[in-house]
């Protein structure tokens, strides 16, 4: 994810729903990554967590 403009200073990207899967050699799999609105928010001004409106690339 990245946030192209915040209240706070935050990472350039990172990484959200992540899911570690074992793939056996020449395997392929279909994987999907679901974003819940929690993975957005973030500690702000107050110390508290706020979901700020952005845009989705």
């Amino acid at each position: 994810m990245k946030d192209d403009v915040s209240s706070v200073a935050r990472p350039v990207k990172e990484l959200k729903g992540f899911h570690k899967i074992w793939l056996e050699p020449g395997e392929a799999r279909e994987v999907e990554f679901i974003i819940e609105r929690e993975h957005l928010m973030f500690t702000g001004q107050h110390y508290r967590l706020v979901l700020e409106p952005g845009r989705s690339h």
